[in-house]
């Protein structure tokens, strides 16, 4: 069973190259609370741990559509770890924007409301 948190919940980092990758035992403690309220019986104790880090957008949508100070670039991102399952429309999606051809689907609500591209 794969279980993770929630939005809220996660840990916000500045650089993603000093995120400590060896998940630390105080840190299961949100995941033992959640697991005891909502699958009692299943074992605290996880066989296995990870680190993964996700990104996000201010909206926490996605963000499909051309960069805004850059014509020749399209951006797909902020899929968090639901992306891989989706790559396949996201992929078409993002072709067909490259190429200036409709969506085969409407995304007008991934489009990005921001102004501002932090480039670092």
């Amino acid at each position: 069973m794969k279980i993770g948190l929630g939005y809220s919940q996660h840990l916000e980092v500045d650089d993603p190259d000093t995120v400590e990758r060896i998940v630390q035992p105080k840190e299961l403690a949100p995941f033992k609370a959640k697991i005891s309220r909502f699958l009692p019986g299943l074992d605290l104790d996880p066989m296995r741990t990870e680190t993964y880090l996700e990104t996000y957008t201010a909206t926490r949508r996605e963000w499909i559509g051309p960069h805004p100070g850059m014509d020749n670039v399209i951006v797909l991102s902020g899929f968090s770890g639901h992306g891989f399952k989706m790559c396949p429309a996201i992929g078409e999606i993002g072709a067909n924007l490259t190429l200036n051809e409709p969506s085969p689907v409407d995304i007008s609500f991934l489009e990005s409301t921001e102004t501002r591209i932090n480039s670092e």
